[in-house]
């Protein structure tokens, strides 16, 4: 079994040809935004906000029609209880493929970014913030906001160490 990791790393557009589903793997495939390691991030700061990119839907179907890159945005500045972390992997599960259909059990509010599993490093924390430093690993567990992106911003009682 392969764990594919999105770092959403290419500065080219994602083209719907470049989707395909290994049907050995049961993954999908994202062209030049498939890699295997997490260290080529890049993003850039502006106006406070760390600039990045997510796969995104703005309608239910066929992820290869669906699924696009776009630019995602995080304000720098936190609330007292919140937390900014870097997104390190998410593998695609069949359930994402579901989600995207419109086939799992429950439909997104669109449009939706992607993906709701992986592992995130905490970047920035809130003055409030007791039990998570900068450098710890976690898992986001918000079901209503998807990972497959650079970066997010969660509430402590969001993410388990």
């Amino acid at each position: 079994m392969h764990l594919f990791i999105l770092p959403l790393v290419s500065t080219k557009p994602i083209s719907p040809r470049k989707f395909q589903l290994n049907r050995f793997d049961r993954f999908i495939k994202l062209g030049p935004v498939l890699a295997t390691t997490t260290t080529h991030y890049h993003f850039k700061i502006v106006s406070s906000c760390l600039s990045s990119y997510a796969i995104q839907y703005k309608e239910l179907g066929d992820p290869s029609a669906v699924l696009e890159k776009v630019q995602h945005e995080v304000s720098e500045s936190l609330q007292s209880n919140e937390i900014a972390v870097k997104m390190l992997a998410s593998p695609v599960n069949p359930a994402d493929i579901n989600m995207i259909q419109g086939k799992y059990g429950k439909k997104p509010k669109l449009p939706a970014i992607g993906g709701y599993e992986g592992v995130a490093k905490v970047v920035k924390v809130g003055s409030s913030v007791k039990n998570l430093q900068v450098g710890s690993w976690v898992i986001p567990i918000a079901d209503n906001d998807g990972v497959w992106k650079h970066y997010g911003v969660y509430t402590e009682d969001l993410l388990i160490k």
